[in-house]
C-alpha cells in the first residue's frame, strides 16, 4: 500500500518530575461504526506502567477517543496516580 501524503516524524516528550503521561487514540470504521483503541501509561524515564487495548463496540469516532481517554484516567486514580498529563 502506498501513501500519497508525506511521512511525519513525531517525537514523545517526557513528562516532567513525578508525572505519568497518558498517551491514547481510539478509533472506529466507519462513523459511527465498529471502534476500537487503547493507550499507554508512561512515567518521565519513558518507562511503560500500563498498556490497554480493546474492542469499543459500534462507536462514532470521537465517542471512542473520549472512552480510550476515560479508561487511561481511570486506571491511573486505580493505581493511585495523581499527577497525570493527557497527551
Amino acid at each position: 500500500v502506498k501513501s500519497k501524503s508525506p511521512g511525519k516524524v513525531v517525537n514523545w516528550i517526557r513528562p516532567l518530575g513525578n508525572t505519568i503521561k497518558i498517551n491514547f487514540d481510539g478509533a472506529s470504521k466507519g462513523n459511527p461504526g465498529q471502534a476500537g483503541g487503547g493507550g499507554i501509561l508512561r512515567n518521565s524515564e519513558g518507562d511503560w506502567l500500563f498498556v490497554y487495548a480493546g474492542p469499543l463496540g459500534k462507536q462514532t469516532n470521537n465517542m471512542a477517543k473520549a472512552r480510550d481517554l476515560l479508561w487511561g484516567v481511570l486506571i491511573a486514580k486505580e493505581k493511585g496516580l495523581k499527577e497525570i498529563q493527557i497527551e
